[in-house]
């Protein structure tokens, strides 16, 4: 073994007599000025101790005479500084100068200091598995094992495991080989071999018992690839949610089809679904679904590498399965022509298609799809196909940010059982992400609300309608989304005055039409134009204008018109609306804004502007944006859109109130630009203003 590990593990043995738990012992620790130390001993949220290491035969510690002065004295003290350790150590490795900074800040021997002497914080059996898995993942940090940090610390959990349950497992068949980064020598100069790593990775986590805290492990992973990856994963509480939907036997076959890094499996396992075949497509989760394996079921089953799906390909043999779980890639364009005749345009519909192929007759189908894969016209075809032949059986509209931060995709969760005639179908919706961190997703009201419908549902009971769960006789393929259903169910009624009747936006309107591709011209650019950045709620703005030139105006243009309401359909403030007065008549418009001519036999325009710019509208525009890096509206979609509509004379009453209203928060806008003007002045002639004396 290299003398200089040698030389550690004496160190780190004189630590342990001392008191100090192996997992805060750490080898040669990076700092944020990439500077090396040799030991650093952790405890609790800092560094208390660093200790530089010296050949024995290059240092004799009793021939240092001039402690405050020497250098070697004075480099481990500046070291200590740098990461603010209470003490500082020297030592070859068989004699130890204990040190501190004295009063004078010179170093200053002290006595050795036992662990016994630090004020100890009592952590639980939880937070203490915390901080000795973060210990680990931080020394795989410093002393990596191929350069991919998720994958060195899956590497060490395995191995763990694998020990946990066979003692005798031999770590040197753990196979990693095809991940390694050839420039992680030359980068870190590395002394020990990989093996040499692993086994004192797995040797600092010999204080605890993974397997008897699984529940634990499988949140720190969660937490771990929230912080650490970029790759889109499935929020637990999710997996979990798909999991109890499934309502099938212990034994029943069931597909992970896009496993990512296995959350959806071993949520599967949490819920005593034991039979899961689980398909990945990168290399990188191998352990990670190997290691939910053994922490729920304490042995592997097979998984199956599968990187064809994405291009169109699921290979797929022996008896169908059950079921399907699938969380596939959102979005992403598929080229192959297999799948024509049934409109497969995407991954979600390609990952749906081949599911149906595969799973058997009454079996069911559990997706999470984007929601514009439930009204958008390039998806009609699919949905056709789909409802022709299965049974939509539940659809349940997901929160607003269940996948930030990884995406802004707004989705929804739905079932599908193969073969069987479109009968019922199970509406809900959760509005709300759990805030904490959630294993069993029931124990979250509103989730366990719709699973309490949903199982009532399928055991044909009765249920009280509401948004956490109502059932709808017959759907129609042209549009799948929660909110149409909602409100042809009048299921808020009783959120409302009874005055008020709820009618598509489609049928108050005599236009729907967008905006012309127009280019700003920032040179000699003179003829303003309303952009996303003019639209604000109730109000367009002037300081918001883009400016073009005449050569860069279409032949054929829109142009606004008086009474007009104008739509943001693009990035965050997206679905706030403004209506055209006088002001703003005979202006161009952008492509990223929706106009619509409104039929004033039906609605007055105020009051129309109003119910676009409220709560409930708001609400379902959120439901139908799409795109994941600029969320923006779906121009189709935007008909489905329903708008609480009272008689005339409430509609005239509300349109005073509001320009009252409007009025006085214009009127507060000035003042409070104005005043901001004189604080800003007053600040920048401090010291300059004229005698007055």
């Amino acid at each position: 073994m290299d003398h200089g590990l040698q030389l550690f593990r004496y160190v780190k043995k004189y630590l342990e007599d001392l008191g100090y738990p192996s997992e805060s012992i750490f080898f040669e620790y990076h700092t944020e000025n990439r500077n090396i130390i040799d030991i650093v001993v952790k405890k609790e949220d800092g560094i208390y101790i660093v200790v530089e290491i010296k050949n024995p035969n290059s240092l004799n510690l009793n021939s240092i005479d001039d402690i405050e002065y020497h250098p070697l004295t004075r480099r481990v003290q500046k070291e200590a500084q740098e990461v603010n350790a209470e003490y500082f150590v020297l030592t070859n490795g068989d004699e130890y100068l204990w040190m501190k900074t004295g009063i004078g800040g010179r170093p200053e021997k002290v006595e050795k200091v036992f662990y016994s002497d630090f004020d100890i914080i009592k952590n639980t059996d939880k937070q203490f598995l915390d901080i000795v898995l973060n210990h680990v993942f931080e020394y795989l940090k410093n002393l990596p094992i191929t350069g991919n940090r998720l994958y060195d610390m899956s590497i060490v959990l395995y191995g763990k495991l694998k020990r946990e349950i066979d003692f005798n497992f031999n770590l040197n068949e753990i196979e990693y080989n095809h991940f390694i980064n050839n420039e992680i020598n030359y980068l870190f100069d590395r002394k020990y071999s990989d093996q040499e790593i692993i086994f004192e990775a797995i040797e600092r986590l010999e204080t605890v018992n993974l397997i008897e805290n699984k529940l634990a492990v499988i949140e720190f992973i969660d937490n771990l690839f929230l912080k650490n990856s970029k790759d889109l994963i499935v929020p637990r509480w999710l997996a979990d949610l798909m999991s109890k939907i499934l309502t099938t036997n212990k034994s029943d076959k069931i597909i992970d089809m896009f496993a990512r890094n296995g959350s959806v499996s071993s949520s599967a396992y949490f819920n005593q679904n034991e039979n899961v075949i689980t398909y990945y497509t990168n290399k990188e989760y191998f352990y990670w679904i190997k290691i939910q394996q053994l922490l729920f079921l304490k042995k592997e089953v097979n998984i199956v590498l599968d990187s064809a799906q994405i291009d169109g390909e699921f290979n797929y043999s022996g008896t169908p399965p059950k079921a399907f779980l699938i969380a596939a890639p959102f979005n992403v364009k598929i080229l192959t022509k297999n799948y024509d005749y049934t409109g497969v345009k995407d991954s979600t519909s390609l990952f749906i298609q081949n599911a149906l192929n595969a799973v058997e007759k009454n079996g069911k189908v559990v997706v999470i799809v984007p929601d514009n894969f439930l009204s958008s016209n390039q998806f009609l075809k699919f949905r056709k196909h789909i409802i022709k032949n299965n049974n939509i059986e539940s659809i349940i509209s997901l929160p607003q940010d269940s996948f930030k931060p990884y995406s802004s995709v707004k989705t929804t969760l739905i079932t599908i059982i193969k073969g069987q005639k479109n009968s019922q179908t199970f509406f809900a919706a959760l509005e709300d992400s759990p805030k904490e961190y959630l294993i069993d997703c029931s124990k979250f009201e509103s989730i366990s609300n719709v699973i309490e419908n949903y199982i009532k549902f399928k055991n044909y009971g009765g249920i009280n309608p509401s948004k956490f769960g109502f059932v709808v006789n017959e759907i129609n393929f042209e549009n799948l989304h929660f909110s149409k259903y909602l409100f042809t169910q009048n299921l808020d009624e009783k959120s409302f005055n009874k005055n008020y009747i709820f009618v598509p936006l489609k049928e108050l309107v005599n236009n729907i039409f967008r905006g012309d591709q127009l280019v700003s011209d920032n040179q000699i650019g003179d003829i303003p134009y309303i952009a996303p950045a003019s639209i604000r709620r109730m109000r367009i703005v002037k300081d918001g204008f883009s400016y073009t030139s005449k050569k860069l105006i279409p032949q054929k243009n829109i142009k606004t018109e008086f009474g007009q309401i104008l739509i943001n359909a693009i990035g965050p403030n997206r679905g706030k609306a403004a209506l055209v007065s006088s002001e703003f008549t005979n202006m161009l418009i952008n492509r990223h804004i929706i106009g619509l001519k409104v039929n004033e036999n039906l609605v007055i325009p105020g009051y129309l502007a109003i119910a676009i710019n409220s709560k409930i509208v708001q609400e379902q525009f959120l439901d139908k944006s799409s795109g994941s890096v600029i969320p923006s509206l779906n121009f189709k979609s935007l008909e489905e859109i329903i708008i609480p509509l009272p008689n005339v004379e409430t509609q005239q009453k509300m349109i005073l109130e509001f320009e009252s209203l409007s009025v006085e928060y214009m009127n507060m806008l000035i003042k409070m630009s104005n005043l901001k003007n004189e604080f800003n002045e007053r600040l920048n002639v401090l010291g300059k203003e004229e005698n007055k004396l």
